[in-house]
């Protein structure tokens, strides 16, 4: 019984799924220049002061870094991160966040009453 109440959405699958989407919703919702600083160091371990401008990144190849890395590094980083900011920064992106999980999960239950209904 216990094996198949894990398989149940809603259950510890979900939780887990909705947290790495809580993640890459911080991720979207940061400015490209905070992503950069992030990058660099994690990456480089250099301020993003010092990068040359032909060396910044793009948003698509930071997006796909972030997408590469595993759940507890981006849980070390959104850690490390939180409360950098000013308070109303923060809340504001702590409202975005909240807005994009949103739109996430709505998208995938309609991904999956599509594959359902087939």
């Amino acid at each position: 019984k216990r094996q198949r109440a894990n398989l149940i959405p809603g259950n510890a699958w979900d939780k887990k799924h909705r947290k790495e989407l809580k993640l890459n919703c911080w991720w979207w919702t940061l400015p490209l220049g905070n992503m950069q600083e992030i990058y660099e160091g994690c990456e480089k371990g250099r301020d993003n002061r010092d990068v040359a401008k032909e060396e910044l990144k793009d948003e698509k190849f930071l997006d796909e870094w972030w997408e590469g890395l595993p759940v507890k590094n981006k849980e070390f980083i959104v850690k490390n991160c939180d409360g950098t900011y000013r308070a109303e920064d923060e809340e504001d992106h702590k409202k975005q966040i909240d807005k994009c999980l949103q739109e996430q999960i709505k998208e995938e239950k309609l991904e999956l009453e599509k594959v359902r209904g087939k």
